[in-house]
């Protein structure tokens, strides 16, 4: 059945591209565009780190008045190319719509969401916008399915894998999140082939990016629980990288110790691929509903009570493009250990403290230790790019620099949910 699906929708697109390839440049004088991909986020929300980054640098760039560009969000399909969205500031997802994107000399194209499922059959569309005087960017958040291909199903390798190649073939720049990120891409490309490298640098301001809304009530409930007890918090995707069975181990062993007062471990992500196992333990674990949580598909309203709240964060993951949950809980005042990562170690942060043997006994002692810190006070506060700051940089690297005017902020619910 997937494969009729996909072969209908392959008939479907290739009867688009023919219908509007004439139409993929435009014929009427206007002002110079930034358009800005949204493909995923415009049909689902996961809620997962790339999903707020592209909430929050829209939602920074649609409220700019700037003297020389226009800044228009756009989608693409399994059975169309690129077409505009509209999405007003007030609203949580975009509006779609049926009109054909169209380029000009002057017009940018920033590829800010994921899309590995749709770029790749977009070629021709990419290929006349740059003939047409178009420049393209794209945003690399890793390269870990090329990297590490056994932590992913191979439809997402496959899909990464041809997006990749996509990217190289017709990018004008590859702006990575971090400079761990940068240099995998110099290795993985030729650097005679591959475009230039750029940079897109990060916030953690969740306050500020566009956050979805609504606790339910039984996450209520647990988050409440937060603010008695001693917690120490993990976020992102259940799968395989993200080091939660090697958490779990060292928290079992903290729980079993006589007369334990070993903190209890929230867990917030959707359930991820390749961790069938490791859900089923979670969810009948002795001290599941006790000590042990989980929360899955939160908003970012949850999420922002959950850092308040927690004592710690606990970043087990093997490998990261960027490590949003640290800078997240960085801007809340809390206490991070982490693996130590390349990528964690360039964001220069103060509050974190870092392990490098994951053994249930000596990362036992490690929670001991972070846990002990985090009871004797916040760390000391520091400076962290605002989304408005990442959005400026990021006009400058792609070349539309001229200072723009910024709208006042968008009034928001900026309740930082008294802590503790």
């Amino acid at each position: 059945m997937k494969q009729l699906v996909r072969l209908w929708s392959g008939v479907h697109r290739h009867a688009w591209f023919a219908r509007h390839r004439r139409r993929f440049r435009e014929s009427e004088p206007r002002r110079p565009r930034v358009y800005v991909d949204v493909s995923v986020i415009a049909r689902n929300d996961a809620r997962t780190g790339i999903q707020r980054v592209v909430r929050a640098l829209w939602l920074e760039l649609s409220r700019r008045h700037h003297p020389t560009h226009d800044f228009v969000p756009v989608y693409a399909g399994a059975r169309h190319g690129y077409r505009r969205a509209c999405w007003k500031a007030t609203a949580e997802r975009p509006t779609l719509t049926a009109e054909v994107v169209k380029a000009a000399p002057g017009d940018h194209f920033i590829g800010l969401d994921l899309s590995a499922h749709y770029l790749p059959s977009c070629t021709r569309q990419l290929a006349d916008w740059r003939a047409a005087g178009l420049m393209t960017h794209f945003v690399v958040y890793d390269l870990l399915p090329v990297l590490q291909p056994d932590w992913f199903n191979a439809g997402t390798v496959g899909h990464f894998t041809r997006w990749l190649d996509t990217i190289a073939a017709h990018g004008d720049s590859l702006l990575s999140i971090s400079d761990a990120v940068g240099r995998q891409l110099a290795d993985h490309f030729d650097p005679v082939a591959r475009p230039p490298l750029g940079r897109l640098r990060l916030s953690g301001d969740l306050t500020h990016s566009r956050p979805t809304t609504g606790i339910p009530a039984l996450v209520a409930e647990q988050l409440d629980a937060m603010a008695r007890r001693p917690t120490l918090l993990m976020v992102g995707t259940v799968e395989p990288r993200k080091g939660y069975s090697v958490a779990l181990h060292a928290m079992e062993r903290l729980w079993a110790a006589p007369q334990s007062s070993a903190p209890d471990l929230m867990i917030i992500g959707k359930a991820g691929w390749k961790t069938g196992a490791l859900q089923q333990q979670i969810r009948q674990h002795a001290e599941y509903g006790r000590r042990l949580h989980w929360l899955e598909g939160v908003s970012d309203e949850a999420l922002e009570v959950a850092y308040a709240r927690a004592s710690a964060l606990l970043l087990a993951t093997r490998s990261e493009g960027y490590g949003l949950p640290l800078a997240e809980a960085s801007r809340h005042r809390k206490w991070v250990l982490a693996r130590d990562l390349p990528v964690f170690r360039e964001q220069l942060l103060s509050n974190v403290r870092y392990f490098g043997d994951d053994h249930p006994e000596p990362l036992a002692a490690a929670i001991e230790r972070i846990m002990a810190v985090a009871a004797q006070g916040d760390p000391p506060v520091q400076h962290l790019l605002s989304w408005a700051e990442c959005a400026d940089e990021l006009l400058v690297e792609i070349g539309v620099d001229r200072p723009a005017v910024v709208d006042e902020p968008i009034e928001q619910d900026e309740r930082r949910v008294a802590a503790r």
